[in-house]
């Protein structure tokens, strides 16, 4: 049926198809139509059934409105078979049926014989079919155009013929082929006299019979319009083997009718080897002309109008035969980025009836503008004379696109090689790209130093104006659809009227007519994005697969070449600074080849040398040492060759007859492959170390020996210090006890006691020295045992004699225990509590544990005079003794200055830290830190 026009015309098929509604809508029915009730009654017709019954002449004036059609189914005079055809599908209709009948039939009017297309299709209510509706269309210009094929495809088998093929044609109907009677006497096929022979399909070969059916019946059953098969024929002189191709004809209503073809003669390519590639090249060309091939092909006439056009130009273009017939390709398929050049020459061959092939931009019919080969080749008739022109159209826009790529790396590469301008060679590739884009303007942004912006680095198609815009893109929402794509966001068809950014250049119409950017992101090698590469258009663009693509690689092409400056840039950055280094450093810097010849030498090493700047590039290593030197300088180098980093220091002479004693560091220069190629020196002249060197080891023996005179000095006189002290403390203890009866005078009693407490004292030094004496040694061996504070803590006090001093609280966490060697944790304690006692006076004194992590914290603070931040790191030195001024002291307070040195050499020999913290007037707290134990 055909299509309705306007919604009231659609209700009458639509709902419950009542009969009423139709009679109300039969106005909007197309052509000239009819509603009939169940009986044929005529109950309403459209405007255009009355004209057309009164254009008859009063012959059908009584086909109205109350009768019955099925006594007046002719509108003109016509085939009365066809009439009785349509009465018949017309009743079964109104019975039910039939679902719908349909026929094309011809018939007289007033201005001559005419085509109608008759369909009928039934109104169903809710007791079955109602009525029906009878619409006839004029289809007398859709045969005419069958008509005018039939008559090309008459032409083209005269054509065929004319070059050794022969028509066949295959009537769906009858199920037989017809052939030419010439391809029937070339074959020697019974019945080759009549001029139309109906050839039975007995007459292909058993062995080929399957491959035929089956490829007529895809035909017969729509799922291909094109017969192409190779085949046997069964002749009088035996098998021939013909190559048939065809191609499939419709009638008005879309039904295959008939299928109409050509066929080669192809047993000499089968008979004979060496021909069979020129017949196979034949059999293709007549292919392509049949429309296998996926190219366009294109006939004209002498003067380039279009006769035929095949499947494959329909696809590439968008554009049918319909479109085309009788005008000039160019006259649809040109547009605004159309080369004048190609086409004044394309012109100029057609005028001159000669070949040409050429390469232009055209665009398809929904405007995409596409990359094509046009290969125009012109026909001879019998009298040479240029009948016709057929040209071969081939999309290339892949291999555009592909040439633009490759011409981009050429660019890149060129660069490396010749140093080229950055920003040039990105306008070079840049244009490149945009011969692949056809119709987009191309703009490389790359975030400025800040990285907060975007800057254009090439935009050489782009107006100025939009070229100072794009210089200051702000990345992320701010900066629109490219700063959305500088943070990783493709933007595909984003419109520069809704971008913010874009509002003052439209409104000052200066973005030269672009309505439309794509926006991706460049992403490089180590996938690290490098910017955006912007396109441009003055049309929205498509968004094909092939084009998504070609912009991908693009973006990767241009990022790399970004990122490959990049790297270049940083590694001529690195070399000048290598070289600066180089030039300043107190060393010897050297680079020799795998043949030990000099690439690079610093100047501290031609100094050195004393040779001038620059000169030893190119020569051997070899020449600068001495024979010996040499010797152990090659064994070096050979293990570098192998890949060995070596470290080594030696006596050097060189040729110069400078001696040095040199410590020497070898580095391989290995390539991308694994090989050496090269090595790295690095000299420094240790001659001076080696003699202050020398200067210290010789002091330091010295030292030692001063060391190991002192203690055996120390250890004497301790000994020769003890004898006589422990007689007069034993003796000064016995008179103080007067075990042998009193002393008679009272002021002896004094005496008595102050004897045994200087001896005490001196005792106390000599033993605090000469433990001091053993630690400096290494003479001391502490244990590493878990020792519980509490316990020593209580002994210290006791040993004190504070256990009940009111002064001191202790804060100890319980079970609280930590590593290190008893007698020595007392030690210290009792030396820093009696520090503490002696400095606090009235003061209150402290002694608290914490844990910190796997450490222990040990305080012991009191609140006496403190210590100045000057003295502080000296307090804990051997015999340092802070002045009056700073540390003010009891008269009890004076002592040798060692209580602290030993204190905190005994705790870092059980690997711990003693730190003091001091504020003057405020205070002292000493923080012992050890490992716990629990």
């Amino acid at each position: 049926m055909p299509e309705l026009t306007g919604s009231s015309a659609r209700a009458v098929y639509e709902g419950g198809r009542r009969l009423v509604l139709a009679t109300e809508l039969v106005e909007a029915l197309p052509g000239i139509s009819a509603v009939l009730d169940a009986d044929g009654i005529i109950v309403a017709v459209n405007a255009a059934w009355t004209k057309c019954c009164l254009n008859t002449g009063g012959r059908m004036t009584e086909v109205a409105v109350g009768a019955c059609y099925l006594d007046h189914v002719r509108l003109f005079d016509g085939d009365i078979d066809d009439d009785h055809e349509r009465a018949g599908g017309v009743r079964q209709v109104l019975a039910g049926t039939r679902a719908a009948f349909q026929q094309v039939y011809a018939c007289d009017g007033p201005d001559g014989l005419r085509s109608y297309q008759c369909e009928v299709r039934p109104l169903r209510g809710e007791a079955g079919v109602e009525g029906a509706v009878v619409t006839n269309i004029d289809v007398t210009d859709v045969m005419a155009r069958v008509a005018e094929r039939d008559v090309r495809l008459n032409r083209a088998a005269k054509v065929a013929e004319s070059i050794g093929a022969y028509w066949w044609e295959w009537r769906l109907d009858e199920d037989c082929i017809e052939l030419s009677s010439a391809l029937a006497r070339r074959l020697g096929l019974p019945g080759t006299e009549t001029s139309g022979l109906m050839f039975p399909r007995s007459y292909v070969h058993p062995d080929d019979r399957v491959a035929a059916a089956q490829a007529f019946k895809r035909v017969r059953a729509g799922e291909v319009t094109v017969v192409d098969v190779e085949l046997r024929l069964i002749t009088r002189d035996g098998p021939r083997w013909v190559h048939a191709r065809g191609q499939a004809l419709h009638d008005a209503r879309g039904r295959v009718e008939r299928v109409v073809g050509i066929t080669r003669d192809i047993s000499d390519r089968y008979a004979l080897s060496d021909e069979l590639a020129r017949e196979r090249a034949d059999s293709r060309k007549l292919a392509l002309v049949a429309e296998r091939t996926d190219n366009g092909v294109v006939m004209t006439d002498a003067k380039g109008r279009v006769e035929w056009v095949n499947a494959g130009f329909e696809r590439l273009s968008g554009y049918t035969l319909a479109d085309l017939a009788g005008r000039c390709p160019g006259d649809l398929l040109q547009g605004p980025v159309t080369e004048p050049d190609a086409l004044a020459a394309l012109a100029s061959a057609i005028a001159d009836q000669r070949a040409i092939r050429v390469e232009l931009v055209s665009y398809q019919k929904s405007g995409d503008p596409y990359w094509q080969e046009i290969d125009l080749q012109p026909v001879l008739d019998d009298d040479g004379v240029v009948a016709q022109f057929i040209s071969i159209h081939r999309d290339i826009t892949d291999r555009k696109r592909e040439a633009g790529l490759h011409a981009a790396r050429a660019v890149a590469l060129r660069q490396k090689l010749d140093g080229q301008d950055h920003r040039m060679a990105l306008a070079e590739v840049v244009v490149a790209l945009e011969i692949g884009f056809i119709d987009a303007k191309v703009a490389v942004l790359v975030p400025d130093a800040s990285g907060d912006n975007l800057r254009c680095l090439a935009a050489p198609s782009l107006p100025g104006g939009v070229q100072v815009l794009l210089d200051s893109v702000p990345s992320g929402d701010t900066g629109g659809f490219l700063g959305r794509a500088a943070q990783g966001t493709r933007v595909c068809g984003g419109k520069l009227a809704d971008d913010p950014l874009w509002a003052s250049m439209i409104s000052a119409d200066r973005v030269d007519g672009l309505v439309e950017c794509w926006a991706e992101p460049m992403v490089g090698l180590d996938g690290t994005q490098q910017g955006v590469l912007a396109l441009f258009f003055t049309r929205p663009p498509s968004v094909a697969v092939a084009k998504t693509i070609f912009v991908e690689q693009a973006a990767y092409t241009v990022a790399n070449l970004i990122e490959r400056e990049a790297r270049e840039e940083a590694l001529r950055r690195s070399e000048r600074h290598f070289r600066t280094l180089a030039e300043v450093l107190p060393l010897f810097v050297s680079y020799v080849d795998r043949n030990f010849n000099f690439r690079y030498t610093n100047a501290a090493h031609d100094a050195c040398l004393g040779v001038k700047r620059g000169s030893l590039i190119g020569k051997p290593l070899r020449n600068i040492f001495s024979e010996e030197s040499w010797v152990t300088a090659h064994a070096h180098l050979a293990r570098v060759l192998q890949g060995e980093r070596v470290r080594c220091e030696s006596l050097r002479t060189y040729c110069n007859g400078i001696q040095r004693y040199v410590h020497a560091t070898y580095v391989p220069d290995i390539d991308a492959e694994g090989v050496v190629v090269g090595v790295h020196g690095i000299i420094e002249d240790i001659t001076e170390f080696r003699r202050r060197e020398d200067e210290l080891r010789a002091a330091k023996e010295q030292a030692q020996a001063s060391s190991a005179a002192k203690s055996t000095f120390l250890a004497n006189m301790s000994h020769e210090l003890r004898t006589p002290l422990n007689a007069i403390i034993g003796y000064s203890e016995m008179i103080r006890s007067q075990v042998l009866g009193p002393l008679g005078n009272s002021r002896y009693n004094s005496y008595v006691e102050d004897i045994h407490t200087s001896g005490q004292h001196l005792l106390d030094l000599i033993e605090n020295v000469l433990d001091l004496s053993k630690l400096d040694a290494g003479g001391v061996e502490l244990a590493r045992e878990p020792v519980a504070l509490v316990d020593v803590v209580a002994q210290a006090l006791t040993m004190l004699g504070m256990a009940e001093d009111p002064r001191v609280t202790v804060d100890l966490p319980t079970g609280a225990a930590v590593y290190g060697d008893r007698r020595a944790i007392r030690q210290v304690l009792v030396n820093l509590i009696s520090n503490a006692a002696k400095y606090a006076g009235t003061g209150a004194i402290k002694v608290v544990a914490r844990s910190d992590g796997d450490d222990c914290l040990i305080s012991i603070t009191d609140r006496g005079p403190g210590i100045s931040a000057a003295d502080v790191p000296r307090v804990t030195e051997p015999f340092y003794r802070v002045g009056q001024q700073n540390w003010i002291a009891s008269e009890e307070g004076d002592g040798a200055g060692i209580g602290l040195a030993l204190a905190k050499r005994l705790v870092e020999e059980m690997d711990g830290r003693m730190v003091i913290d001091s504020v003057l007037g405020a205070g002292t707290t000493v923080t012992l830190r050890m490992r716990c134990a629990a």
